[in-house]
């Protein structure tokens, strides 16, 4: 059987030719487009192996300890690693993955989708909800969630952070992580002293894992913390603080 493939082409009058010769793109539009490709498809598969994104997700879910019928956020989730401990919330709970990125979140429903399908568990698989929203803010419910956990944020964290202070319920746990270069801590003493000054209690700082196939270049760090009891409305910090 033959294959016949039709090229539509658009008419365009002389004028509209020549205004797109005088107008090319731009650099500013060639480096947003780059950077759009690195952070959907380059990124996501380099990292995959040389930073241990598996292991870090393994990790991750360890430290979070979720429990089934817990509501749980995760904050920057990217693609669906965080399917390695979503369905520890049961058929009961709710994992809501939050992206900034519309396309990501939309591939991401996709691959959810066949790695249940692959697995058999359908049947199994929590009430999930994938959002494409900014960190900074959330469109959820506030004093309405168990745990949020936050990774590798590229924002500054203040305004995510106190978005997972506003979500959480007195009483809710935070597990921030993410990757310190050559292995120290410096980050992670810096982000526990904001925590702090936003609200949280009981703020420690654990070691992870390796985050770099290259030994002592990085390593993951977690910020456990939990929103107190009795808690007051979150102190709000600046973006950019002096």
């Amino acid at each position: 059987m033959g294959v016949i493939i039709i090229l539509m082409t658009e008419e365009r009058t002389p004028g509209e030719t020549e205004a797109k010769r005088e107008n090319p793109p731009s650099i500013k539009q060639f480096v947003d487009k780059f950077i759009q490709i690195k952070d959907r498809y380059i990124y996501p598969i380099t990292t995959l192996i040389a930073c241990l994104r598996p292991l870090h997700h393994w990790v991750t879910g360890k430290m979070a300890k979720i429990e089934e019928g817990e509501r749980v956020v995760e904050m920057g989730s990217g693609y669906p690693l965080w399917k390695i401990y979503s369905e520890k919330v049961g058929k009961d709970g709710v994992f809501v993955s939050v992206d900034i990125d519309e396309q990501i979140q939309k591939k991401s429903l996709r691959l959810c989708y066949w790695l249940d399908r692959i697995r058999g568990s359908q049947k199994k698989t929590p009430s999930e909800r994938l959002v494409a929203a900014d960190a900074g803010r959330l469109p959820l419910e506030s004093d309405s969630y168990d745990l949020v956990i936050a990774s590798n944020l590229t924002a500054k964290p203040n305004q995510p952070l106190n978005e997972a202070f506003r979500i959480l319920k007195p009483g809710g746990r935070l597990v921030y992580g993410f990757s310190e270069f050559l292995s120290v801590p410096i980050l992670a003493l810096f982000d526990k002293g904001i925590c702090k000054q936003i609200g949280f209690d009981n703020i420690r700082i654990r070691p992870g894992a390796p985050a770099s196939i290259i030994p002592g270049y990085s390593w993951d760090w977690y910020i456990l913390a939990e929103k107190p009891l009795a808690s007051p409305s979150p102190t709000i910090l600046p973006l950019n603080p002096e």
